[in-house]
């Protein structure tokens, strides 16, 4: 089974489980937390 292929480009340190980035990796079962 393939797996989904999520591409991102975020700022170093700018990451965070807000919108819109946390709930488009939340169904993907990726720990965002």
């Amino acid at each position: 089974m393939k797996m989904p292929e999520v591409k991102v480009l975020v700022e170093g340190g700018k990451a965070t489980p807000a919108p819109p980035l946390g709930p488009s990796l939340a169904p993907l079962g990726v720990n965002i937390g």
